[in-house]
């Protein structure tokens, strides 16, 4: 099998299961969604012959009557209807029509483009870039022709070595399409689809057999038939991939499976064959002969030879004998009719294709070379990234090359911020909008550029409509690409989220898996058999090296899959459920910052990559014969290799917020009338602020209460209501913080500003009654409480309501040097050096004391009260100690808890 490698970080796994350090940029290859439609050769705007139509009457090809005798010559598709299309015709740029424009050997068009961002709108001052044939007709690419002086170098893609017979100048139709495509959000989600739920439009005008281009990248309109593939860019050197499919090595065809050293086409692209990630490939099959065969008495004739040497004249005359171009079937009759010659000439032209890549762009990346997208095709071809148009090479045109250059883009902020030449489209599609909206960064002179280490998207649409060649240059420097979502099935994040002490495991997967290998999952997890999952746990992080130097590796048996749900080129999530061993069979838990990825079966003892997770993914068939297990996505791809980047693992701690009274004492100590009047005197109006009604008190959690739960059974029975401390602690956290009064915490208890303690207002009597109210409520995230009391009739009495919502101020309210003493040198993220930089406890308490008092400052009368409590704990994300001297990255999501009781007050004393 074929390794197929996303190109990524560099990531090293340096002693991961023996496997020397592995650089996509050397051994990977660039992978990109590629989604193919292909047209019968009868569809209106394929096979148009647009250059031979043009009459120029300079006596070439057919006296200037081409169109004329194309008519007379009455084959299918060549009618009154196609004759009467000559707007359509007329305006294909090529050096017949002088339509459109034409393109310098720099790479740059003669005339400015308007649908481009006014900073890609340069035009050539170079000679014209010629394509022609050559190596005494055996080969085609760029060429010079008398004086003209070819710039090597200037452009990539196929070139001429010696001699031409002939060269034309290079010209394509710009204006074609819009320069903003259009995103369609999933009605039931509303997030984006970076595949199905994009749209190309066209401009509306009649240029160069465009008719019904709603059509070319769409589905059900009864012409085109989809197949879902990858395209895989070999690297050709450090940090570049590339493909080169042209004239001289037989050209691209993605629907075909050809021998590409006798050219003999073998079969249609089929799943079973590779050629695609659908159940079958979709197609209309072979139409079409790959030689230069117009659909009139073409002069040149005679004279045509292929790549091969050998002459196409009779294949050609047996072709339009058939019917011509436009008849479905004319080929495969010509091609069974000339033996070897026709299966070599046999092949599927008339195809669009749609191509996705989202890349993350690193300005580190940028130097020494900036990093680019080179594309060269010979029909239709537009580059979009971030939704805005980057490329614009439309029309049935010679081999015409375009590029993307990163660098470029990033310091204009395309796709952030309208462009003036495109100011009558309004904002960029995706300019507030997730994936490129919050990748957008202001400059110190007001102009935008693109963030640092930010993703973004790109998009190119290719169209082959014209048969003779089928041409397609791609290059890329691009160093990180994300998994694909048609290749082979990848773990591109994942979380742990532990909800009440029950966790489960999110994957979300470039494809969806098949049933089999879900079912196979389960099966294999509940009988141990089967780790289909590898987990990298870092075990010594080297701070000088910045890397992990060694690792864990821990297999992963899945008991239970769920599908959750399809995020379109997202990819889609399942929740797993399993147990996590050693290689000793000892159990543990995933943790926060682990590499995850899918195991897969490896039976060569002497590749690196061979592990004791990987001899677990065989099994003894019924015949007693070892076979391998494979992950397979639902459109049939296997995991064939790790991936050059694995997911990396993050925890979720979502638990219930557990709101509970303190106390349940009806009679009360009286509320001090000093204490009254200083909250009167502080009022303006002689209404209490909302947070003047209660006191708010902040208690750490010690690290025994962490480690050993609830075991000591502190919240229940022993925790103290009057200092919001837990009996029994081991001295790490200090005593409980008034807040927002108290800056500092020790262990010797709480002081202000100027060092002297800080006294509440509540009290406790001798009986250790309290005169205020408590509620309490575990929480490791900041937080904003709400209390509302109202009387047995429902009439408002007061409120309070406060916040700790400065993650800063949070860190320092929950604080222990004890613990964070013992925790240097210990890492969250170890493989990103990510150090513990919060507390050293997980979670804290905090206490509501409620005043019994008004919001008007009036002392509360005997009778049952209404207490509503609302909490919202904000999302957060730190790396805490949890115990057992282990560390974790935990991301806490938002989280909303409401509780409603009744508590009856009878106050002592007048």
């Amino acid at each position: 099998m074929k390794t197929k490698l996303v190109a990524g970080l560099s990531v090293a796994f340096v002693g991961l299961f023996g496997l020397t350090p592995v650089h996509a940029d050397v051994a990977g290859a660039a992978n990109l969604d590629i989604i193919v439609r292909d047209f019968p050769v009868n569809h209106p705007d394929f096979e148009n012959f647009s250059e031979e139509y043009i009459s120029t009457g300079d006596g070439n090809y057919c006296g200037g009557q081409c169109g004329n005798k194309i008519l007379a010559k009455n084959f299918p598709g060549y009618d009154q209807a196609w004759y009467g299309l000559a707007p359509y015709h007329n305006s294909c740029g090529n050096g017949r029509s002088k339509a459109g424009a034409w393109i310098g050997q720099d790479g740059k068009p003669n005339l400015l483009n308007p649908y481009l961002p006014t900073y890609l709108q340069g035009t050539t001052t170079a000679q014209e870039l010629k394509y022609g044939e050559c190596n005494d007709k055996t080969a085609r690419g760029w060429t010079r022709r008398g004086y003209e002086a070819y710039q090597a170098g200037a452009i990539s893609g196929a070139k001429c070595a010696s001699g031409n017979f002939w060269a034309n100048t290079v010209y394509y139709t710009p204006g074609m399409v819009q320069s903003y495509l259009q995103f369609i959000p999933d009605p039931s989600t509303g997030e984006l689809d970076m595949l199905d739920g994009v749209k190309i439009l066209g401009t509306g005008a009649p240029l160069c057999d465009n008719q019904f281009f709603d059509q070319w990248y769409s589905d059900g309109n009864g012409w085109s038939k989809r197949s879902n593939t990858v395209l895989v860019l070999p690297s050709v050197s450090t940090g570049v991939y590339s493909i080169d499919y042209n004239y001289s090595n037989g050209g691209y065809f993605p629907l075909d499976i050809v021998d590409t050293n006798t050219q003999m086409r073998i079969d249609m692209a089929t799943k079973a064959n590779g050629g695609c990630s659908t159940d079958q490939c979709d197609q209309w099959g072979p139409q079409t002969l790959s030689i230069f065969c117009p659909p009139y008495d073409y002069q040149y004739a005679g004279d045509q030879t292929d790549m091969m040497g050998s002459k196409t004249n009779a294949l050609c005359n047996s072709w339009l004998a058939n019917g011509g171009p436009r008849t479905p079937t004319a080929a495969q009759a010509a091609a069974t009719g000339a033996g070897t010659l026709g299966q070599q000439h046999l092949r599927n032209y008339g195809f669009t294709m749609m191509g996705y890549a989202k890349f993350k762009y690193h300005s580190k990346n940028q130097s020494p070379n900036h990093e680019i997208f080179e594309f060269t095709g010979d029909d239709d071809m537009w580059i979009f990234v971030d939704g805005v148009l980057a490329v614009d090479l439309g029309g049935t045109h010679l081999a015409a090359p375009g590029r993307v250059d990163i660098e470029t883009l990033a310091a204009n902020g395309h796709g952030c911020v309208t462009d003036p030449a495109l100011a009558v489209l309004g904002a960029p599609p995706l300019a507030n909008k997730t994936g490129t909206g919050e990748n957008c960064q202001p400059k110190g002179d007001g102009s935008v550029h693109w963030a640092d280490n930010t993703w973004h998207h790109l998009h190119f649409f290719y169209a082959d409509r014209q048969s003779d060649g089928s041409n397609m240059y791609m290059k890329t420097s691009l160093a990180e690409l994300a998994p694909t979502k048609y290749g082979q099935p990848t773990v591109k994040d994942a979380a742990v989220t532990v909800t009440d002490g029950v966790a489960t495991t999110s994957l979300i997967l470039n494809t969806p898996l098949s049933d089999e290998t879900i079912a196979m999952m389960i099966a294999g997890g509940n009988s141990e058999q089967i780790p289909t999952l590898v987990v990298a746990h870092c075990t010594n992080y080297d701070a000088a090296a910045g890397a992990c130097a060694a690792y864990d590796t821990l297999g992963m048996y899945v008991t239970s899959v769920e599908f959750v749900m399809d995020k379109g080129a997202e990819g889609v999530v399942y929740d797993i459920k399993g147990k996590v061993k050693d290689k000793n069979n000892v159990e543990k838990s995933l943790q926060g910052g682990d590499m995850i990825a899918f195991n897969y079966p490896n039976n060569d003892p002497l590749s690196e990559a061979h592990n004791a997770w990987s001899e677990k993914m065989f099994v003894v068939n019924e015949l007693g014969q070892l076979v391998p297990v494979y992950i397979t996505s639902s459109a049939g791809k296997t995991v064939e290799s790790f991936p050059t980047e694995w997911a990396s693992t993050k925890l979720i701690v979502n638990p219930t917020t557990v709101i509970d009274m303190k106390d349940t004492t009806l009679v009360r100590p009286e509320f001090y009338v000093d204490e009254l009047t200083a909250l009167a005197e502080a009022s303006d109006d002689g209404m209490l602020k909302n947070n003047a009604t209660a006191e708010l008190l902040i208690t750490p959690l010690p690290t025994d209460f962490i480690d050993g739960g609830d075991q000591n059974g502190w919240l229940k029975d022993n925790w103290d209501a009057i200092t919001g401390a837990p009996v029994g602690a081991d001295g790490h956290a200090g005593a409980a913080v008034t807040w927002p009064n108290a800056k500092i915490k020790n262990n010797n208890g709480v002081q202000g500003d100027n060092g002297t303690p800080v006294m509440g207002r509540c009290y406790a009597d001798a009986n250790g009654t309290e005169s205020c109210s408590s509620i309490s409520f575990r929480t490791s995230q900041p937080f904003q409480v709400n209390v509302r009391v109202f009387d047995h009739l429902g009439h408002f009495i007061s409120q309070y309501t406060e916040s700790v919502k400065d993650p800063n101020v949070f860190r320092q309210m929950v604080t222990d040097p004890v613990v964070n003493a013992g925790l240097q040198g210990q890492y969250c993220f170890p493989d990103k050096g990510e150090p513990v930089q919060t507390s050293g406890v997980a979670e804290m308490m905090v206490t509501i004391k409620m005043y019994p008092i008004s919001q008007q400052g009036r002392k509360l009368g005997t009778g049952p009260y209404i207490y509503q409590v609302s909490i919202i704990k904000e999302h957060y994300k730190y790396c805490a100690y949890m115990g057992n001297g282990a560390t974790q990255f935990v991301d806490a999501p938002y989280q909303r808890a409401s509780y409603t009781t009744t508590r009856g007050y009878l106050r002592r004393g007048n």
